[in-house]
């Protein structure tokens, strides 16, 4: 019988259903952790077979939903400089996009393909247009995989932990840093069931396993491989924006605006038709509009438009002489081109810090808040609670160009961020451990 079966039915034993889905949460955590402790044990098995293989070819894949979404470019890199590994991009559709049986994601699918493509990387599809289905991954015969997002609601089951890790080392760098006191940020299985979690800061790991009970040998401190873009020269040659005399800023807003949202992040609903109208009436400024990936389906659901009025929203700010749309693709040169941002969007508080220009920061007063990370970032940027701050916040830092706090971003750069003093950095670091664990057949400590 089944553990799940018979913890059911004991579960009976007891008065009311309280005390019996409090007893049945107790059993499905505990067998939650065996399953775990039972993946980590047989990851021993899979590195000595990999030692072996050692000096013929390793072969990594990287998952991949969307461009935006990728942070995975510089240990894509790192990796395609050794021999002895060959990598690869795999692109996949969300869950939801397939049930949908929409068209939409399938041309989405093959815009990534083609982007992926004309940059030079080695790019297939995880997916069967013609049966419109997942493809197992073990058709791809990876070593390695890399995982995008750790959600169980966007990682098909063909792809899960429990189906692939008999053969493979599963590992995972989020796409974006985590400094929210978001429930979501900490308990994914995914997290303790990958070889290697790589977190961009000692704060994260202290919390899993002081707060959420990991047992930490497969949390690796290695800083966020998206900051190695800082190490590069921007390229001039990929031009952004429209202008080159004019302040630039970049709208980035969250899609976590509506009030049942785990994170409540989001500030778009307040601010909308406000900061469209200030683009509008201020051509002296350029904007580019960055929605979150996620924004356009959370402003449907929650009827804060209908979708026509929605795409004329969108067309609205790619209408303007002095403003664009800017939804997919890489940023980091935008980022570094600009002269201050104006977001609610958690991961961009940490991505954007290295420019040291600064960020109105737009703050929900029913968000969940900041873990002590997120804290530390946030000292060095402009809140923004309501319209009347974020106008005298844009007056001031925009127009004015007045930037009282860089010191404090100078300190939070040079004290608080995690950044490995090597050559080609936080990928390279990531890869040094990867191929480390490898070739001596077990976990480096």
């Amino acid at each position: 019988m089944k553990y799940h079966i018979l913890s059911f039915l004991i579960s009976w034993i007891f008065p009311n259903k309280k005390l019996r889905s409090e007893f049945r949460n107790f059993c499905k955590k505990a067998q939650n952790e065996r399953n775990v402790q039972k993946i980590q044990l047989h990851y021993k098995k899979v590195l000595k077979t990999l030692k072996r293989k050692f000096k013929k070819k390793i072969k990594i894949v990287f998952l991949s939903t969307t461009t935006s979404k990728f942070a995975y470019k510089y240990i894509y890199n790192a990796f395609n400089k050794y021999k002895n590994y060959d990598v690869q991009i795999l692109l996949y559709p969300y869950q939801f996009e397939v049930k949908k049986m929409s068209s939409n994601f399938k041309n989405k699918l093959k815009n990534n393909f083609d982007y992926f493509k004309m940059l030079g990387y080695n790019v297939d599809y995880a997916f069967d247009f013609k049966k419109n289905e997942y493809k197992k991954l073990s058709q791809f015969k990876p070593d390695i995989v890399f995982f995008e997002q750790p959600y169980d609601d966007v990682i098909p089951k063909e792809f899960k932990v429990n189906n692939i890790y008999k053969n493979t080392l599963p590992m995972f760098v989020g796409y974006g840093s985590q400094i929210t006191n978001g429930k979501c940020e900490y308990t994914p299985a995914l997290y303790k069931q990958v070889f290697a979690y790589f977190v961009d800061n000692p704060y994260i790991k202290d919390f899993l396993i002081s707060k959420h009970g990991f047992e930490g040998s497969n949390i690796v401190v290695s800083g966020h491989p998206k900051l190695d873009a800082y190490l590069e020269g921007i390229n001039y040659s990929n031009q952004i924006w429209k202008t080159v005399t004019k302040k630039r800023v970049i709208w980035a807003p969250h899609f976590s605006f509506y009030e049942k949202s785990i994170l409540r992040y989001g500030t778009f609903d307040w601010n909308y038709k406000f900061l469209y109208n200030f683009a509008k009436n201020h051509p002296e400024i350029e904007f580019i509009f960055k929605p979150h990936p996620e924004i356009k389906r959370f402003i449907a659901a929650s009827k804060l438009m209908r979708i026509d009025e929605l795409q004329q929203y969108y067309d609205q700010w790619d209408e303007l002489a002095n403003a664009q749309l800017y939804e997919d693709g890489e940023y980091m040169d935008m980022f570094r081109t600009s002269d201050c941002m104006i977001t609610d969007c958690n991961s961009f508080l940490y991505e954007y810090l290295l420019t040291k220009k600064p960020i109105i920061h737009l703050i929900r007063k029913t968000s969940v808040g900041h873990n002590k990370f997120g804290q530390e970032l946030i000292r060095g940027y402009y809140p923004a609670r309501d319209l009347n701050e974020l106008e005298a916040q844009i007056k001031s830092v925009v127009i004015e160009g007045n930037d009282p706090l860089l010191p404090v971003r100078l300190d939070i750069i040079k004290n608080v961020l995690c950044q490995p003093d090597i050559n080609g950095g936080v990928a390279q670091y990531i890869a040094d451990y990867v191929n480390t664990c490898i070739e001596n057949g077990e976990r480096e400590i």
